[in-house]
């Protein structure tokens, strides 16, 4: 099976949806729910795959559709998402932040009335479709209602709750869980454990974590709470963590995929093969922005952590808690990151000194 259609986990979400493809009656409408970097895209992929598959045990992953869909070029699939790039996105209807509602307006909703080239139907993947602003998730209440002929609409996404309800009432919801331990040790049998463990079941959010020095982080934030170091230098290390992390993903962008095509003696041209790993693949350079939220977010589960030891932390509890959730806040909504961090290690250079 081609590996962008291979699945670990989610057996009972699978065995449900390929049930109901086999009756005839999956719906038109789906939404794939739960944590972030725990494969719904890729299950959104396999479904899609496994409906105009030909074999007896859909998808095969080797027949020409599902190669089709696998590499995000089938003519019948159309991805919708956040910041979709120029290649994707030549009349530059998206956005940064969300899914606009020119998007599905002048792009999706077109696409999904047209005839099927090659597949039994047309099917489309909302991915991140909780950044659908409100004008886009009204724009496709009309097609949720009244689907075109044989019409798959899968919407993906980790915050169910930011979808209308309108929206919501006319998707079945499909909620899935991260991955157990055992599944991905499976996956990732070299990876180090305590990247694992950071991972918390979440196949991508492991993908994003390799390069950081998780542990430098914790000692960054100890350090602060303790009064070893300043609020500003938390800052400023903190950042240069960010910073090298950044460095590390545009160091090693590409390489597993370049390996993998002189292994096999790829023929295809570099045109072709990298059309393709833009639709499946993460975007090769890691984005600064995403980094500094991930590094926000792993010093907030690492507070959650010291908090539930057996040695309390050296500073104020609900300051700290505080000042880590608003980091986190901040940097979701834009703020600039060098003035976030900065008022985050002011913060819990205070909670030390309320404390003592």
């Amino acid at each position: 099976m081609s590996s962008e259609l291979e699945l670990t986990g989610h057996e009972e979400a699978r065995r449900a949806l390929g049930a109901a493809l086999r009756r005839g009656s999956l719906p038109h409408a789906l939404i794939l729910s739960g944590p972030s970097g725990i494969g719904k895209r890729r299950l959104a992929q396999w479904l899609v795959a496994a409906r105009w598959c030909g074999s007896p045990t859909p998808p095969c992953g080797t027949c020409s559709s599902c190669r089709k869909v696998a590499g995000g070029q089938h003519p019948d699939l159309e991805l919708l998402s956040r910041n979709p790039g120029k290649d994707r996105d030549p009349e530059e209807l998206g956005s940064r932040t969300e899914i606009t509602v020119d998007q599905v307006r002048r792009g999706l909703l077109p696409a999904l009335s047209l005839r099927p080239l090659e597949g039994r139907g047309r099917a489309a993947i909302v991915d991140d479709a909780d950044t659908l602003n409100e004008a886009a998730q009204n724009a496709l209440l009309k097609t949720l209602e009244e689907p075109p002929p044989a019409c798959l609409l899968i919407l993906v996404c980790a915050h169910e709750e930011a979808l209308l309800d309108t929206v919501r009432s006319r998707c079945q919801v499909v909620r899935l869980a991260p991955l157990r331990d055992d599944e991905m040790a499976q996956l990732f049998p070299g990876a180090e454990p305590e990247l694992l463990r950071l991972a918390r079941g979440r196949p991508g959010r492991l993908a994003e974590l390799s390069g950081l020095d998780a542990h430098a982080l914790g000692v960054l934030l100890q350090d602060v709470l303790a009064g070893a170091s300043t609020g500003t230098a938390f800052a400023r290390a903190v950042q240069d963590v960010v910073a090298q992390h950044v460095d590390a993903g545009a160091d090693t962008a590409g390489r597993p995929a370049a390996a993998a095509r002189a292994a096999r003696g790829d023929a295809k041209d570099d045109a072709t093969e990298n059309a393709r790993r833009a639709a499946t693949e993460p975007a090769p350079e890691r984005d600064a922005e995403s980094s500094h939220r991930l590094v926000a977010e792993l010093l907030l589960a690492h507070w959650r952590e010291l908090l539930a030891g057996p040695a309390p932390p050296a500073a104020d509890p609900e300051v700290a808690q505080e000042a880590l959730l608003e980091l986190v806040s901040d940097l979701g909504r834009h703020i600039p990151p060098s003035v976030a961090w900065i008022a985050a290690g002011l913060a819990l250079a205070r909670a030390h000194s309320i404390r003592i």
